[in-house]
């Protein structure tokens, strides 16, 4: 499997007139090795999701974990990621992008949670060409 897309799949599931929405909670994509490409939006699954779990990915260049709750995420295993939005979540630190293998590959960071507004020089050490979210009334936002 190289894309997961909850949308996609909703849309697929009520074309065959299943009326239930995936189930969130946990997700556990361990067993995907292959997976490019992994989008959960809350909107998609019938349940938020408070726990992924990613494993070995070493082809997994985007991932988007919209308006969840996660409280973190381990990312040392996805040494080619060049996009990630985990907006609208409860992340409480950034310290899960020091374990990025290849943080300069970055160049799409959505982190649009108000619990992040503390430190943001993080952002500009890490990534010098990324494309920011930043909440509002953050100390960066003018």
């Amino acid at each position: 499997m190289r894309e997961i897309d909850a949308k996609k799949i909703q849309k697929e599931r009520e074309e065959q007139s299943i009326t239930e929405k995936l189930e969130g909670g946990e997700v556990d994509l361990s067993e995907y090795v292959g997976l490019e490409k992994a989008r959960f939006e809350r909107f998609s699954v019938e349940t938020i999701i408070t726990k992924l779990t990613l494993g070995n990915k070493p082809n997994l260049t985007e991932l988007v974990c919209y308006n969840n709750q996660l409280t973190t995420i381990d990312l040392s295993k996805c040494p080619n990621l060049i996009g990630l939005n985990f907006s609208v979540n409860q992340l409480t630190s950034i310290d899960f992008l020091k374990q990025l293998p290849y943080p300069e590959k970055l160049t799409v960071l959505k982190l649009a949670t108000p619990m992040l507004r503390k430190d943001w020089s993080i952002y500009r050490l890490l990534l010098k060409k990324a494309v920011l979210t930043v909440p509002p009334n953050s100390p960066t936002k003018k």
